[in-house]
């Protein structure tokens, strides 16, 4: 349970307490005999043609105020029916300021990202179009902005300051330790200053290189899906 009072530190230990308990649900679900597997499968076989489907985010309540989440990602059919879903996972938890987000990622699993409730509010003021809930909102940013890079962009008032991109968003965080960091909110490239225009831009190309380090990821997915020891925390 995540209360007011935790530290980060703390919130990244009950995350992990929370994943060891709720992924083996989600990852029994969509074994090729699973529910929702198969709930995937009667839609695919109807859609053949559609591409990077994003599905429905399938849930665990833990307590009244956490959420464990996952996100079906499909490629497309035939991808499908080679490696099965892939999934994205995240929690979400509620404070004064309201629905927040953690992630967990990297090559050891022990990267935490926290997203703010402010973060998702300008996300979903500037960059959707369609009215969602503040849960799916939060789902669609983790499906479709898994390629994202920071670099340090230090202010007086904030030393450990970042600036990051993703797509069309550009965004600010802050680093609290080296496996902690949280995203603060986002703005268009339109609403950059002159002097954050120039990090962007060289963001933009690590997001070109990684971008082609996840295609030749996924084909390694692909041709090793029998490999116990493939695994992909975040894609």
């Amino acid at each position: 349970m995540i209360v007011e009072s935790m530290t980060y530190e703390e919130i990244c230990r009950e995350y992990n307490r929370i994943h060891d308990i709720y992924y083996p649900r989600i990852t029994s679900k969509m074994r090729p005999d699973g529910t929702e597997c198969a709930k995937i499968r009667r839609y695919l076989l109807k859609n053949k043609n559609l591409q990077n489907v994003l599905f429905h985010p399938v849930t665990y309540q833990v307590d009244n105020n956490t959420t464990f989440c996952s996100i079906p990602l499909i490629k497309d059919y035939n991808t499908f029916k080679r490696i099965g879903p892939t999934i994205v996972t995240f929690i979400t938890y509620i404070n004064k300021y309201g629905m927040n987000a953690v992630v967990r990622g990297g090559n050891y699993d022990n990267l935490f990202l926290f997203v703010t409730s402010h973060f998702f509010d300008r996300y979903m003021e500037r960059f959707l179009d369609t009215k969602l809930s503040k849960i799916e909102a939060i789902a669609e940013f983790f499906a479709n902005n898994g390629s994202f890079v920071m670099t340090p962009h230090p202010t007086k008032k904030n030393p450990n300051n970042m600036i990051g991109t993703s797509n069309d968003i550009v965004f600010f965080s802050e680093r609290l330790s080296d496996t902690i960091s949280i995203m603060r909110t986002c703005i268009t490239r339109e609403q950059l200053y002159d002097n954050q225009t120039n990090s962007a831009e060289q963001l933009d190309k690590l997001i070109d290189e990684f971008d082609a380090e996840r295609e030749t990821l996924r084909k390694y997915i692909v041709n090793n899906r029998n490999n116990p020891y493939v695994h992909v925390t975040f894609y």
